[in-house]
């Protein structure tokens, strides 16, 4: 298992700096998943996670809508991993609320799980290659670690 701390905003701010500007990204968010969406790169991929080609409107006759779905199509399929093919699920805890990629019935290479709070997340990646358990990491084993996450006090800054 691997551990990694994101910066707050951090999925936003790399949307602005790979698409567009920043100026022209937070605006094109707001449009279509409402200002909520630029506040957080939690409530931004929740939004974007439920968007589906279901929910299209392929009977707009403006084809500034069709590239807009479209565009948010394309950035949902960059932002996820292979592992979500299998599921991708809400899951928080009393601090964080986030998302797991890849389900541990399916078996996947690797499970992520993406937790976000205001001050910014973490990033967990299962990797279950070489699990010595052949059943690989189970869902209990990926909560226990999801309820024991929590921010530090400022004591343990400090040390």
């Amino acid at each position: 298992m691997s551990v990694t701390g994101l910066p707050p905003k951090e999925t936003i701010n790399g949307l602005a700096s790979s698409y567009a500007t920043p100026q022209t990204v937070a605006p094109f968010i707001a449009s279509e998943f409402g200002v909520e969406a630029t506040r957080s790169d939690y409530e931004f991929l929740r939004r974007l996670y439920n968007f589906t080609p279901e929910k299209m409107n392929r009977w707009a006759l403006s084809p500034a809508t069709h590239y807009r779905e479209s565009m948010l199509l394309t950035i949902k399929s960059a932002a996820l991993l292979p592992w979500a093919d299998s599921g991708i699920f809400n899951i928080r805890n009393s601090e964080y609320a986030g998302f797991q990629q890849g389900s541990p019935d399916a078996r996947p290479v690797g499970i992520v799980l993406t937790l976000y709070s205001e001050n910014g997340g973490v990033e967990f990646v299962f990797s279950q290659k070489k699990y010595q358990n052949p059943a690989g990491v189970s869902q209990a084993e990926i909560n226990c670690v999801i309820q024991s996450v929590r921010k530090p006090t400022v004591a343990e800054v400090q040390r």
